[in-house]
């Protein structure tokens, strides 16, 4: 299913901020009558809840995804746990931009009876928009306009004719090492995608970005840097796997770090070949 419908060169970050805009735009056109006068106003208001709604949800995800627990459940339950944690922490942020930008008067029920009706208002539509806007990546898809595409093609054909050479490139380092934190950064021991976020383990520590994993995995061969694939969510660099074992139908392999990292059973033949198990 991967790659059948690519949209990457747009990257994840920029994918959620436009629908952001674009949802804010729909939403201020929609809400009110036909009084111009306060178009603009509405149009603004929207733009900060759409956008800051969104932004709640990518980083409440983001620090779910920090614990081990939360790894472990089904993509679905993750993201439909942050978008309900998302709209909650949003909650009192969109009752105040009402208040400054709408010109809301707060009712006499109390601010904490206020804030519920603003989470119940919005929680529902925002958690299914949120569902609905993920499941490109959820289910492997990138979103990649043609010039870009044809770039990859130009640029994979001549990978395979002309050996690596690391004059070649401008930076010693893949592009989304620039997002790394300047403790963490240091040789990769391996990938692991969370949705459209990857976790990047090096030999210093593990830090969450917002990347897409085959972007990642083609900058690190682009740069030299030898590994493989052995899971759809996982690529393991070369130097890594101490140990490999076979658990049923499918495989893991024990890191240098003392990581366990899974082999899915399409990959598991291949995997022990390599590692000569």
């Amino acid at each position: 299913m991967n790659g059948q419908f690519d949209l990457g060169a747009v990257t994840p970050a920029r994918y959620f901020f436009d629908i952001a805009i674009v949802l804010g735009l729909v939403l201020g056109f929609a809400s009110g009558g036909e009084d111009d006068e306060a178009l603009g106003r509405r149009l603004i208001q929207w733009q900060f809840q759409a956008v800051g709604i969104m932004a709640a949800m990518v980083l409440v995800h983001a620090q779910l995804l920090r614990l081990r627990w939360f790894e472990r459940q089904n993509p679905w339950l993750q993201l439909a746990a942050s978008g309900t944690f998302g709209s909650l922490f949003f909650a009192p942020l969109g009752m105040g931009l009402d208040a400054w930008l709408g010109q809301e008067a707060m009712s006499e029920s109390g601010i904490l009876l206020e804030m519920f009706d603003e989470f119940k208002g919005a929680a529902p539509a925002a958690i299914v928009l949120w569902l609905a806007i993920n499941t490109p990546w959820l289910l492997g898809y990138k979103l990649e306009r043609v010039d870009a595409a044809e770039a990859r093609v130009d640029s994979s054909a001549t990978s395979t004719t002309l050996p690596y050479r690391s004059e070649d490139k401008a930076s010693p380092h893949p592009a989304f090492f620039q997002l790394l934190p300047d403790e963490v950064r240091g040789p990769v021991q391996y990938l692991q995608a969370e949705l459209h976020y990857i976790s990047v383990v090096t030999d210093k520590g593990r830090t969450l970005i917002l990347y897409n994993l085959r972007d990642a995995i083609e900058e690190m061969q682009a740069h030299g840097i030898a590994g493989f694939q052995c899971h759809r969510s996982f690529w393991v660099a070369a130097t890594s796997p101490v140990e490999f074992r076979r658990v049923g139908r499918q495989g893991e392999l024990r890191l240098a770090n003392g990581d366990r990292v899974p082999v899915s059973r399409r990959n598991l033949e291949q995997v022990a070949a390599r590692l000569g198990a």
